[in-house]
């Protein structure tokens, strides 16, 4: 099996756009964990956190990691913005194959979520912007 290559970075990072254009790039298969998750749960992603909260979310969001790391395709798969924060989810992924952090300008990331009340998100007062 070839190793996936897991997209990780803040929402907004292009982390979708950079893994669609990767895989096909690349001859492999791409896979969105946020839809995943989504799909799985059978509702959206801000539903999720209105509904269940981050917490369950997060659960889901574990699950999802695992049921993609048994896959036996080449992937390349574009995580959610908070996938790598739960350590047990970065060593997987790193023991599984290539992690790379994309990033962006917090200007840039603001500009590409027009919507910031749905999930959680960083506070741009908190930064100084």
């Amino acid at each position: 099996m070839t190793a996936p290559i897991f997209l990780i970075g803040f929402m907004g990072a292009g982390k979708s756009t950079v893994g669609q254009k990767l895989a096909a790039a690349l001859h492999r298969t791409f896979c969105d964990l946020d839809d995943t998750i989504a799909t799985t749960a059978g509702i959206d992603i801000p539903e999720i956190f209105r509904g269940r909260g981050e917490a369950h979310f997060r659960a889901l969001e574990s699950d999802a990691l695992a049921a993609v790391l048994a896959r036996d395709e080449a992937l390349v798969v574009a995580t959610g913005g908070g996938t790598p924060c739960a350590p047990e989810n970065l060593a997987r992924m790193r023991a599984a194959g290539l992690v790379v952090a994309l990033t962006a300008p917090l200007a840039t990331l603001l500009a590409r979520i027009p919507d910031r009340t749905s999930r959680p998100l960083l506070d741009p007062a908190s930064v100084g912007q």
